[in-house]
């Protein structure tokens, strides 16, 4: 289960906390984001982009073309593969998702729960140590050597 707070406040139980929002906090020490209740890992690339995130902010796009390109931008390969192992992390231990937004429901990390939901699904259940096909021909050729 992936829930989702708003930075600094108390934490509901022992989940890992993960900043998706574009800024660090700002006059806080890095090493007191976990203990002010902020995050415990900061992840800047799951946040929107500097661009989207100002022409929101100046009202020149509504929530639901900023849901759209947000979407957008989680597309990207480099994303995804954030986007996947974030999704599995459930799996192991309760996690959750903040920023500074009062309200989750115009919020980009309401958004992202849904992303992280849908990467779940698509995941496989079970590791097979064993599958190879990911692996790439150089993997193979070292490994033969051996």
């Amino acid at each position: 289960m992936i829930t989702a707070y708003r930075y600094g406040e108390p934490r509901c139980g022992g989940e890992f906390r993960i900043g998706v929002a574009r800024h660090a906090p700002r006059g806080i020490r890095h090493e007191e984001y976990a203990t002010k209740n902020y995050f415990d890992l900061w992840l800047r690339v799951l946040a929107p982009s500097l661009e989207l995130l100002t022409q929101f902010r100046k009202g020149g796009i509504t929530f639901q073309r900023f849901a759209a390109r947000y979407r957008s931008e989680m597309s990207r390969p480099e994303t995804r593969q954030v986007i996947d192992v974030v999704a599995m992390l459930p799996r192991h231990l309760p996690i959750s998702i903040g920023c500074y937004c009062v309200r989750d429901n115009c919020c980009h990390r309401s958004i992202l729960k849904g992303l992280l939901a849908f990467a779940d699904s698509a995941l496989p259940r079970t590791f097979n140590p064993g599958r190879r096909s990911n692996a790439s021909p150089v993997c193979f050729a070292e490994e033969e050597k051996f």
